[in-house]
C-alpha cells in the first residue's frame, strides 16, 4: 500500500468557525472539523470511507491541484482554498480490532496517529 494525495476543497465557515472539506475526485466526498488540522485528518478519513472496499489499483487517480474548479462555490465562499490531503491506508484500520469500531461508534476518526 502507498500513500495518496487528493486535492482538497477547504471551506472556512466564518460564523461557526472550522472547515467545511470536498474531495472533488470522490464524488459524494466531504467532511468538516472545527480547525485545519480536524478538518484534514476528517478529510483522510472520509477519503478512507470511500474508497473501502476498492482495490488500490482502481482508486480514482488524483487530480492536479491546479485542475480543481473551485467556481461553484467561489461566490458563497470567497475565502475558500485548495489543499492536498495525504490518505496512507495503512493508517486506517477495517474491523481488525474493536478499537476501530468503538472509536467509529463514537463519531471519531478510525486512524492511529
Amino acid at each position: 500500500m502507498s500513500k495518496h494525495y487528493y486535492p482538497t476543497i477547504f471551506i472556512p465557515d466564518e460564523e461557526l468557525g472550522g472547515f467545511g472539506v470536498i474531495v472533488p475526485d470522490l464524488p459524494g466526498c466531504f467532511s468538516q472539523g472545527d480547525n485545519l488540522l480536524e478538518a484534514t485528518k476528517y478529510a483522510a478519513s472520509a477519503i478512507d470511507c470511500w474508497l473501502d472496499g476498492t482495490d488500490e489499483n482502481d482508486y480514482p487517480k488524483p487530480s492536479k491541484i491546479n485542475e480543481i474548479d473551485t467556481s461553484e462555490y467561489n461566490q458563497e465562499y470567497p475565502n475558500l482554498f485548495v489543499n492536498i490531503v495525504e490518505y496512507d491506508p495503512k493508517d486506517f484500520k477495517h474491523n481488525q480490532t474493536d478499537e476501530y469500531a468503538e472509536n467509529y461508534s463514537e463519531g471519531q476518526p478510525a486512524m492511529s496517529l
